[in-house]
C-alpha cells in the first residue's frame, strides 16, 4: 500500500501575534495596577479598623514591683493604636489582644480600673 497523504487544513481564523505595547501604554497599565493595589489596601485597612473597634477594651497596670515596661504593642485595636504599660500603679487603657491576655495570665499585667479624673478647685471634673 502506498502512503496516503492527508490534506493540510488551514484554519479559517487568523490568530495574530500579540500587539506590542507602547511605553505610554505600559506606564498607564502600571498606574492602573498601582491604583487598584492602593484601593485594595485601603479597603483592607478599613476592615481591620472596623474589626479593631469591636475588640473589648480594659484598664490594666504592671504587675511588677519595679518600673520595667511589661507591654509595648502597636495594634489598631488599642486606643491611639498602641499600648505601653510600665510602672506600678499607672492604669493604661488597652484592647484585650493576645499579648494583653498573655500578660494577664503570666501576672506581668493586672486588671485595673479607670483612673479618677482630676477635679479642679471647685470640685468639678
Amino acid at each position: 500500500m502506498a502512503d496516503e497523504m492527508k490534506p493540510v487544513v488551514k484554519s479559517e481564523s487568523k490568530e495574530e501575534a500579540p500587539k506590542a505595547l507602547t511605553a505610554s501604554e505600559l506606564v498607564d497599565g502600571e498606574k492602573a495596577a498601582a491604583k487598584e493595589q492602593k484601593e485594595a489596601a485601603r479597603e483592607h485597612r478599613e476592615a481591620d479598623l472596623a474589626a479593631a473597634d469591636k475588640i473589648e477594651k480594659m484598664w490594666v497596670e504592671s504587675g511588677r514591683e519595679d518600673d520595667s515596661v511589661v507591654l509595648f504593642e502597636r495594634d489598631d485595636a488599642h486606643p491611639d493604636g498602641e499600648a505601653f504599660v510600665g510602672g506600678r500603679g499607672i492604669p493604661e487603657h488597652v484592647a484585650r489582644t493576645a499579648k494583653v491576655e498573655a500578660g494577664l495570665e503570666s501576672g506581668e499585667l493586672i486588671e485595673s480600673h479607670e483612673p479618677e479624673k482630676p477635679k479642679d478647685e471647685k470640685g468639678k471634673e
